[in-house]
């Protein structure tokens, strides 16, 4: 496997995250699938608690923002006006038009609890947060919905909130990569200050139960930046790091996981009213991708992948991973329009029986959206960002 070479020999493109966004995207979407069929925190038992705990991917999905951005910055020459035109341009088409969505749906009044509703009890607004709706639909196409109050980041299209985050992120990360690249062991000091800070003063989610603002975050954004650190030491050769250190700490790190994992299937066994995963679950799935990508980029004499590696980047999974932001910002919509349209149905199914209806439907149709979704919206929105630049800035 060949390492490719940017501007410091480190690849912007790592087929492994590809598929990892894939698999994270289908996580989500079981998840609200499960949600979408009644399922509550106290309603799963046992190993199911895996599949339900969408927060689990999420948790992933802003870690490995966090190095794929500082790798993009660290591969290619931009100004900040160029850079943030180009991540502008390559996440707003599909947030734009699944918002408008959400907010037709939000101004029609659908989906009122105690109103017009009578399916799940999930997915549904409070009447309060009409008193708003200008001001909810402002944030909302700015991107910057993650600093509503209470359920606001989630009202117009659920999974969006984590878009308000991201966003928050791109418009200061060249900033953190200045000081990142001036001394990354004083930035990540100052960086985790500042969150035992905000622990201290400020305990749990700083505006909205979702933690959709860039502080709630930082450990998370955190872990993404230091990662990208050690892969680019390890591909580099800028430290001591070699294949047989990687191997035996990958090797260390399986163990230490399946551990983890066997202990919590015990437990989760013994214990029916597990409410979600341990957030020990995001790091290491983190970890466990991290050192199959390093270990293949050391590893480059005979080309050996490993399992992890040979199954993220099967062409199917790919493929989940080429669709993964479509799918994750059109599939609770999907999901809510069901919904709205056969939610007394769904109710007289019971909840095992409706989360078999719903897969059955709503996952094909997804990925049929998706696939048009990512057709037709979000790779021209990535074509025009690369236009606009490329003429700004004189690029061929």
């Amino acid at each position: 496997m060949s390492c490719g070479t940017s501007n410091n020999s480190t690849k912007h493109f790592i087929p492994e995250l590809e598929g990892l966004r894939g698999l994270l995207a289908l996580w989500v979407l079981v998840s609200h699938l499960m949600w979408g069929s009644g399922f509550t925190p106290d309603d799963v038992k046992g190993l199911w608690i895996v599949p339900f705990s969408g927060g689990v991917p999420v948790s992933i999905f802003i870690t490995l923002s966090g190095f794929v951005i500082f790798l993009l910055l660290d591969s290619f020459k931009t100004t900040y006006f160029e850079y943030i035109l180009r991540r502008f341009f390559r996440i707003y088409p599909v947030f734009l038009f699944t918002s408008l969505i959400g907010l037709y749906l939000f101004w029609q009044g659908y989906g009122i609890l105690g109103g017009n509703y009578t399916g799940p009890n999930v997915f549904v607004r409070g009447g309060e947060y009409y008193q708003e709706k200008w001001l909810i639909a402002l944030l909302q196409l700015s991107m910057l919905h993650g600093f509503l109050p209470d359920l606001g980041p989630i009202v117009v299209n659920p999974p969006s909130w984590s878009v308000s985050l991201e966003w928050q992120f791109y418009l200061i990360a060249p900033i953190l990569f200045f000081f990142f690249k001036k001394n990354w062991l004083v930035f990540a000091f100052i960086i985790s200050f500042i969150g035992v800070l905000k622990s201290c003063f400020h305990p749990g989610p700083m505006l909205n139960m979702h933690g959709a603002t860039i502080l709630d975050a930082s450990g998370s954004f955190l872990i993404g930046i230091l990662s990208y650190k050690i892969y680019q030491c390890a591909v580099n050769n800028k430290s001591s790091i070699n294949l047989h250190f990687v191997k035996t700490l990958n090797g260390v790190f399986i163990v230490y996981f399946l551990s983890s994992l066997i202990l919590f299937c015990l437990e989760a066994l013994r214990n029916e009213n597990l409410k979600t995963l341990p957030w020990i679950f995001s790091l290491g799935i983190w970890v466990l991708v991290l050192l199959a990508i390093i270990s293949n980029c050391l590893n480059q004499v005979d080309c050996k992948k490993s399992f992890l590696s040979i199954l993220l980047c099967n062409k199917v999974i790919l493929k989940f991973g080429e669709l993964s932001y479509s799918i994750y910002l059109t599939h609770q919509l999907i999901i809510f329009i069901f919904l709205i349209s056969f939610g007394q149905y769904i109710d007289s199914l019971g909840k095992w029986r409706a989360f078999i209806v719903e897969f059955a439907l709503l996952v094909p149709i997804t990925i049929l959206v998706s696939y048009f979704t990512n057709r037709y919206i979000e790779k021209p929105g990535i074509k025009i960002g690369k236009n606009i630049t490329a003429k700004l800035f004189c690029k061929k």
